[in-house]
């Protein structure tokens, strides 16, 4: 028994030893294929950057930042609509991403994206991420619960009862500020759930009264255009912007949010370095 115990943990440790190895190899070459898709940027090779990026692991463990390089290797090889597509695929990730937000609304606005129209403050709250709005909330009310627990453990004229009631006034306002930052930062899944948004990623995309391209015209969307995938049929979708257009478009012109299944490198043009950052 005690032989059989011995070999038992020997398995074990040998398995785990393997697991360990695997998953540091794993790790160490993916590192290497970002350092070689960096290097690709750096050479003006964007096509080829965002496709080493996009193979830096499975891409549900892609971090928001990685999505973010494929977007800007988009727009730097010249295609504006998957650039698009990879800051809204940022963040889906983190919706707090403040340099994939601002690069989002960059494009939308060069090329007049049918969007989401925002007041202007919510492009503010959006300076900072999400997770800050929510920490301030909870950091204010924690503060007026501490504060509060200070009155009954010291005596009458203590110190310590001066800035808990600093506290007392000032955590509800900060609870205030977060809760306001959070209620009002910009979602777009009110506009649509998140798996059913897409993208326009042609840069001449249009839509159509049917799934026929000689049908009637309805209206051009620019790239970088969000919309709701109502249906699909055949390679046709039938799809809603957010100005309450509808209209039949191609479905290799539009992309996914989510998508259903690994996607392929991003089909774009080479371009020129122009020394420029994205």
């Amino acid at each position: 028994k005690r032989r059989r115990k011995i070999l038992d943990l020997l398995r074990k440790a040998a398995i785990l030893l393997c697991a360990g190895l695997f998953l540091t190899n794993t790790e160490a070459r993916a590192g290497d294929i970002a350092a070689d898709a960096l290097n690709a940027y750096d050479a003006a090779k964007y096509d080829e950057a965002a496709a080493l990026w996009l193979k830096a692991g499975p891409y549900d463990r892609l971090s928001a930042d990685t999505l973010l390089n494929i977007g800007n290797a988009c727009y730097r090889a010249g295609s504006p609509g998957n650039a698009a597509l990879y800051y809204r695929r940022a963040l889906s990730r983190d919706p707090g991403h403040a340099e994939a937000r601002q690069n989002l609304r960059f494009i939308e606005r060069k090329y007049g994206s049918i969007t989401v129209k925002r007041p202007d403050y919510q492009y503010v709250l959006a300076k900072l991420p999400l997770d800050s709005w929510k920490g301030l909330l909870w950091g204010g009310l924690w503060m007026v619960v501490l504060s509060i627990l200070v009155f009954p453990a010291t005596r009458d004229g203590a110190r310590l009862r001066i800035p808990a009631l600093v506290g007392i006034i000032c955590g509800p306002l900060l609870a205030g500020c977060g809760a306001l930052g959070w209620r009002y930062y910009p979602n777009d899944a009110e506009f649509s759930p998140l798996a059913k948004q897409a993208v326009i990623i042609a840069e001449k995309a249009v839509l159509h009264a049917d799934a026929s391209r000689t049908s009637p015209e309805v209206i051009d969307a620019p790239p970088g255009s969000l919309c709701e995938v109502i249906r699909e049929s055949g390679r046709w979708a039938y799809v809603s912007f957010a100005t309450k257009t509808r209209g039949w478009i191609p479905t290799e012109m539009i992309e996914k949010v989510i998508p259903e299944k690994t996607p392929e490198p991003p089909k774009i043009r080479k371009a020129k370095a122009d020394g420029k950052s994205a």
